[in-house]
């Protein structure tokens, strides 16, 4: 996504500067900015595992209710949530929460491969159990629930809010929270829509709407 450059802009891991400079300069610049590829590339896991081992701690903790009841946010939404508020700091002091887009593209496969063989050796026994009790009729139920909202929230997102269809698959995916439907539509397109957020072209200053690439 190319940017221009404004006062309050902050560089992150993987960004990519464009300098004019005397020639005599660069070397300095580039130690200062920093100009490895292979450093972006590699994971620092001193900041992951603390994020992941905060996200469990969170997601283990007992939250009381009215009444004396408790629940847990689990082993998803705790991770989750660490990440959200770690990801809005930035950093903290030596640490930096964020990676680069190499490495974030990495981890993120992984991370649905290994998802989807948890779902699927998990499931699997349920799945054949209830399918002999069953049969079909649960089968096409949860089909047309599952088509019914996709095809609402395609209409509306589309039609609405005019949002394109790289944008649209990756929505969909969350509405459905379906890793397998996101690697799908990551294959389909050339740009990272299906995996962003919402996008710069939707927001700014007076109801603006700003061009970006990718």
């Amino acid at each position: 996504m190319d940017l221009p450059t404004h006062g309050d802009m902050v560089l992150e891991a993987g960004d990519q500067v464009r300098i004019i400079a005397p020639k005599t300069k660069m070397k300095e610049i580039s130690k200062y900015l920093g100009d490895s590829y292979q450093r972006l590339s590699e994971v620092d896991y001193i900041s992951i595992s603390i994020g992941i081992a905060l996200g469990l701690l969170l997601g283990m903790l007992p939250i009381p209710l009215p009444g004396g009841s408790t629940f847990k946010l689990g082993f998803a939404a705790g991770p989750l949530i660490v990440a959200l508020i770690l990801g809005k700091l930035g950093r903290s002091g030596r640490i930096v929460w964020g990676m680069s887009l190499n490495a974030n593209l990495t981890l993120r496969q992984l991370g649905a491969v290994f998802f989807l063989a948890g779902i699927g050796l998990k499931s699997g026994y349920s799945f054949y159990s209830t399918f002999q009790s069953a049969g079909f009729q649960l089968i096409v139920l949860g089909a047309i629930v599952t088509l019914a909202t996709a095809l609402l929230g395609m209409l509306v997102f589309r039609l609405v809010f005019k949002m394109p269809y790289n944008l649209l698959m990756g929505v969909m995916s969350a509405l459905h929270t379906q890793p397998a439907c996101l690697a799908f539509a990551n294959e389909k397109t050339t740009r990272a829509l299906p995996t962003s957020a919402m996008p710069r072209s939707f927001h700014g200053d007076g109801g603006k709407r700003f061009c970006w690439r990718r």
